[in-house]
């Protein structure tokens, strides 16, 4: 038996006012006597007794009180087959990355480790108990686990990841396995640095206990690392920024360090306000490589003080330009005669081979389209009217001008000046499934697009409706539109990311000849197995740690880099709010699963209370008519009336 209110027990106050009621509510008469001497002979126990009596009344007033009082307290238990069947017990852990937050001697998740641990070990024989930890995205490491060694074990094997924070997934996967086992009860227990208020957890929390670890902490963070360089220069054209925030209430200086090849580049000294940000660059020329940034002093999360970032080194850019026009030819050759570092090779759409373009980066099409997508990224000048790529609603309109263009795409930025640049015709296309419109213009029948970028099978792909060889784009007036069309080979020919965010997925594309199995070699030197299909996407998913990564399987070897750079999960200031707040609330307003609560029994104890003051009330009754006969009143007359005498 249990209670499910405990604040219940302050209605037991109700009993001291009640005697302290029978006390004072007595009355008494003053009485003429000729002596006091049979008081005297009377013992003083017996007088202090004689100053409060409990009759049957009281009695009964003060078990209507207590039965009241149970049922304030919502009182609960549970069959012996329910006893049987034991709990579930579901804990989710936190491993986000501020749980590697220093807490005196220990880390924050050293301490939700060890209060999982005490939760276990008192497992009852009929319990049983699942484990999901939180990060990027949930994971069940232990279902239904009856064995409390086992989970121990299991649990102290755990490690912190450096993810963000994800917590609703992983508490609305709790609550769902709690729904599942309808017959017997549950609990899910939560172990993390946040507060009750930022996860949303209701008013007495239900089947959910919070286990906070953690206390607010002033913190300095790296949270944002950017590498900018021109694809058609060498390495050293490539610079690095790094923004610096101060998650503290106090100033913050310290230095900014960038490390490549094993020897220092770079330096910079770092002075913030409280609460300040700053993005500066790492350093002036880096070689290609590797590229380790860090903020000195270490603080209270030393996992936010580090960042990397892959410099390519100078390769040359090459380009298959697929065409039948030779004033087109001879104008592509000027313009990469123009562009350093870059190569042209000029194939004519009858004799060209898939073959020849697999050395290019980038190969163009230019009134023309290719029968199967090519082994590259690939960019459609004038697509033709039968086009396989989109559909061709108009063959040529004339009259057309840029209109507006998409600034928020690589493709669309620094367009400046272009809805000035004459604009001699274009072919009507809509924008397909696969691409978004860059860059619009518009007719009497609506906005039509001329330029759409987008992925299809796996490759990066781009349409021009317009022939971009009529301009002039060595001229003046031409300036925006080449800037365009160089914006669309940059875009092209930017390849995979090689940085994501730690817990994001990396994506690239495996060789049409590749082995189907790659190998990827974690930071902390751990081996995945990534299955592809040749030609098709790999993906790896598992990207917990922060540094560099190393993929490699038949000709492919590839390095990224995944970093932390969030700045919720560095502000131990306070609870920031973050994305899956609101979603994490609107789990757990939900209520407890079916049946996860034991049954209330308080209605038990208010019929027990109403019965008792039932018989109270015909008791008083009872006494009240007796003590209004007039037999009786004389004969108490009669007796008063004799002692006076």
């Amino acid at each position: 038996m249990g209670i499910a209110n405990l604040f219940g027990l302050l209605s037991l106050l109700s009993i001291p006012a009640l005697v302290l009621i029978y006390s004072f509510s007595r009355r008494r008469r003053r009485v003429e006597i000729s002596s006091i001497i049979p008081w005297r002979l009377l013992r003083e126990s017996v007088v202090r007794s004689s100053l409060f009596r409990a009759d049957l009344l009281f009695i009964l007033q003060l078990a209507a009180l207590l039965a009241l009082a149970a049922a304030a307290c919502r009182p609960y238990w549970r069959s012996a087959a329910a006893a049987a069947r034991g709990r579930h017990l579901v804990l989710v852990l936190d491993r986000s990355a501020s749980m590697q937050a220093v807490e005196g001697g220990a880390t924050r998740w050293e301490l939700a480790r060890q209060r999982a641990l005490r939760i276990v070990r008192g497992l009852g024989p009929a319990d049983r108990a699942t484990v999901i930890v939180s990060g990027a995205a949930p994971r069940v490491v232990a279902a239904g686990e009856a064995d409390a060694s086992a989970l121990a074990r299991l649990i102290g094997g755990l490690e912190a990841a450096d993810t963000p924070d994800r917590m609703a997934p992983a508490v609305e996967t709790a609550f769902a396995l709690l729904r599942e086992g309808e017959d017997e009860a549950g609990e899910v227990h939560i172990l993390t640095d946040r507060s009750a208020a930022s996860l949303g957890l209701p008013a007495g929390g239900g089947p959910a206990r919070l286990w906070r670890v953690g206390s607010p902490k002033a913190n300095a963070a790296i949270t944002g690392v950017a590498v900018y360089g021109d694809p058609f220069a060498a390495g050293e054209g490539v610079s690095a920024y790094v923004t610096v925030e101060n998650f503290s209430d106090a100033p913050f200086s310290g230095t900014l360090r960038a490390d490549a090849g094993g020897r220092e580049v770079g330096s910079r000294p770092v002075r913030l306000a409280p609460g300040g940000s700053l993005t500066t660059r790492a350093g002036e020329r880096f070689p290609e490589g590797l590229l380790r940034i860090s903020l000195e002093p270490t603080d209270a999360l030393p996992v936010d003080n580090t960042a990397w970032a892959i410099l390519a080194g100078g390769r040359i850019s090459r380009i298959a330009l697929v065409t039948r026009d030779d004033a087109c030819a001879a104008r592509m050759r000027a313009l990469a005669a123009a562009i350093p570092r870059l190569a042209l090779d000029v194939h004519s759409p009858a004799s060209y081979a898939s073959a020849d373009l697999e050395r290019a980066q980038v190969a163009i099409f230019h009134r023309c389209e290719p029968e199967r997508h090519p082994p590259t990224n690939v960019l459609v000048i004038c697509p033709p009217v039968r086009s396989r790529m989109l559909r061709v609603t108009g063959e040529w309109v004339t009259g057309l001008s840029f209109l507006d263009w998409d600034e928020s795409h690589p493709v669309g930025r620094n367009l400046r000046g272009l809805h000035a640049v004459p604009l001699g015709g274009s072919r009507i296309i809509e924008t397909p499934a696969w691409a978004r419109p860059v860059v619009i213009s518009a007719t009497t029948r609506g906005d039509v697009p001329l330029v759409v970028c987008g992925e299809t099978e796996g490759r990066r792909a781009a349409v021009m409706s317009f022939d971009l060889c009529d301009a002039r784009l060595g001229e003046g007036e031409s300036l925006p539109l080449l800037i365009l069309f160089l914006n669309v080979l940059r875009w092209l020919g930017a390849g995979d990311a090689d940085g994501v965010r730690t817990g994001e997925a990396y994506r690239t594309l495996a060789p049409p000849g590749g082995p189907g199995r790659y190998t990827v070699v974690t930071p902390g030197g751990r081996r995945e197995i990534v299955p592809a299909e040749p030609g098709g996407p790999i993906v790896f998913g598992a990207t917990e740690e922060a540094g560099r990564y190393v993929l490699s399987g038949g000709a492919v070897s590839r390095e990224f880099v995944a970093n932390l750079c969030d700045r919720t999960e560095s502000d131990l200031r306070a609870d920031p709010e973050g994305e899956d707040r609101a979603a994490l609330a609107a789990v757990l307003a939900a209520g407890p699963p079916p049946d996860a609560a034991p049954p209330d029994r308080s209605a038990l104890f208010l019929l027990l209370a109403g019965a008792v003051l039932g018989i109270e009330w015909i008791l008083w009754a009872a006494r009240a008519a007796r003590a209004g006969r007039p037999g009786e009143d004389e004969t108490a007359a009669a007796g008063s009336a004799a002692g006076d005498e």
